[in-house]
């Protein structure tokens, strides 16, 4: 597990990425659960942009068929359901990947103190 402070880099890296570009991977868990929150890629992009150091579960561990990539682990709460959000970044061009964005399949822990953002704007 990595400190908090390398967290906290991360999530900075993670805006300005996303400020740059975002996209969300177009998989069928993905949108059908942007769908059944009656979110766009957009607000998707809002909520991830929102991710604290609290929000943290696990990584930088590789990603899933691009071992030269990091994948990390965040949740949130949108409208009572954890839902479970994987993050790639690349520096160079800056863009940030959203690798999966769907419903948690069981409970997810937070080093850190997060509480899957129970209580934030968006429930």
């Amino acid at each position: 597990m990595v400190e908090r402070d390398q967290v906290a880099l991360f999530v900075k890296r993670l805006r300005q990425c996303a400020g740059c570009e975002f996209r969300l991977e177009r998989r069928t868990e993905n949108m059908a659960t942007l769908a059944h929150l009656g979110m766009t890629i957009r607000d998707a992009r809002e909520r991830i942009l929102a991710l604290t150091p609290a929000d943290y579960v696990e990584g930088p561990k590789p990603r899933s068929g691009r071992p030269d990539q990091e994948a990390w682990v965040f949740s949130l709460r949108a409208q009572g359901i954890e839902v479970y959000v994987k993050v790639s970044l690349r520096l160079e061009p800056a863009r940030c990947v959203c690798v999966s964005f769907h419903q948690a399949q069981w409970p997810l822990l937070h080093p850190y103190g997060g509480d899957s953002g129970r209580g934030r704007s968006g429930d």
